[in-house]
């Protein structure tokens, strides 16, 4: 059961600053995630009078105020998707480099 979008009592996504954050209560467990990024916390119910809704706010805005920020480490234009998807382009081919360098080291030691 989703008990909608929450915005008062919940600090924003720690990862991409998105204020959609959704609430869901299920019969074991709550659930809150981020609509944005799709970041999620759970929660379980530990008896009839703790539904674990209180524990995951209280843990959300926990983790948002402690953890540092992807999205404020990089540029506000690096949140474009296609400077993204350049940058994710760019790993890679680093990635690849840094993998044939390693290939070589190994072939000379054996």
């Amino acid at each position: 059961m989703t008990l909608g979008y929450i915005s008062s009592k919940v600090a924003e996504c720690p990862l991409c600053h998105c204020r959609h954050i959704a609430l869901e209560n299920f019969k074991v467990e709550a659930i809150i995630r981020c609509t944005g990024c799709g970041l999620t916390l759970r929660r379980p119910h530990r008896g009839v009078t703790d539904s674990g809704i209180q524990a995951v706010l209280a843990a959300w805005n926990k983790r948002s105020q402690a953890s540092p920020s992807f999205a404020s480490s990089v540029e506000d234009e690096s949140r474009d998707p296609d400077m993204l998807q350049k940058h994710i382009l760019d790993l890679e081919q680093q990635l690849a480099a840094t993998q044939d360098s390693l290939r070589a080291q190994v072939s000379k030691t054996l």
